[in-house]
């Protein structure tokens, strides 16, 4: 469930610093001090999520693709969409 609270985002409230990477085209890993995990990626640093902050992400994903509209027109080869995944541009008349 997400939870809007005003405020940064605790995900970005990282203050532990990343030390320089061993070889920059090589992923590695690296535990900071306060127990969190990251993973070097070539060019950068990304945190390693646990299963709940992933599934906590493709909720959110979920979420806001089904109340963002979509303006392009839909992809004939691509797979059907479930009917509760589409949306529809309605126009209202002014009152």
């Amino acid at each position: 469930m997400l939870d809007p609270a005003p405020g940064p985002s605790t995900e970005y409230a990282h203050r532990c610093p990343l030390p320089w990477p061993v070889d920059p085209e090589a992923p590695e890993g690296h535990v900071c001090e306060c127990g969190r995990k990251w993973v070097y990626q070539p060019a950068h640093w990304d945190p390693l999520l646990t299963l709940d902050e992933l599934r906590m992400r493709q909720e959110a994903g979920a979420f806001l693709r089904s109340i963002i509209p979509s303006f392009h027109a839909p992809d004939p080869a691509a797979a059907p969409l479930e009917p509760r995944e589409t949306a529809v541009i309605v126009h209202l008349p002014p009152a």
